[in-house]
C-alpha cells in the first residue's frame, strides 16, 4: 500500500530514472545489448562510446509496442558507425521524448573479425509527477 499523502508516512519523488551502463565487445552479427521495457518514462538517453583502440562499431536503436515486433528508429536505419580510437569523439549520444513502449540497441564489429570494445550509458526519466514505474 502506497501514497502521496503525508498519511501513510511515503513521500514520493516528482522525478523518476532508471539509469546504468553496459559493457560488452562486439561480434560479427548484431546482437541485441539493451533492451528495456520503458513505458513509464517521457524521457530517454542513451550514449554508446567505442572504447577500443582502433576496430568500429556500428549500432541500430530499435522500438516496439508490444516488445515482439521491431522497428529501426529514425537515423539509424542505416548502421551509425563509431570509430575506434578510444578518443573523446568516439561516441553516439541518442536521446528522444517519442514515448514508444520498448526500446533496444544492436551492436555490430563493423569489420568481420575485428571486435571492438564498448560502453553503453542509458538514463531514462519520468518527469511527469508519477512516482508508479
Amino acid at each position: 500500500m502506497s501514497s502521496t499523502d503525508g498519511w501513510l508516512g511515503y513521500s514520493f519523488p516528482r522525478i523518476s530514472h532508471q539509469r546504468g551502463s553496459i559493457s560488452s565487445t562486439s561480434t560479427d552479427a548484431y546482437v541485441v545489448e539493451l533492451s528495456k521495457h520503458v513505458g513509464a518514462y517521457n524521457q530517454f538517453m542513451i550514449t554508446t562510446v567505442n572504447t577500443h583502440a582502433s576496430n568500429s562499431i556500428d549500432i541500430q536503436i530499435q522500438y516496439s509496442e508490444d516488445g515482439t515486433n521491431w522497428f529501426i528508429d529514425q537515423g539509424y536505419t542505416t548502421a551509425v558507425a563509431i570509430a575506434g580510437g578510444a578518443t573523446p569523439e568516439a561516441f553516439d549520444s541518442w536521446a528522444s521524448e517519442v514515448e514508444h513502449h520498448f526500446y533496444r540497441i544492436h551492436v555490430k564489429s563493423t569489420v568481420g573479425g575485428a571486435a571492438a570494445t564498448f560502453e553503453i550509458y542509458y538514463n531514462f526519466v519520468n518527469d511527469r509527477g508519477s512516482a508508479f514505474l
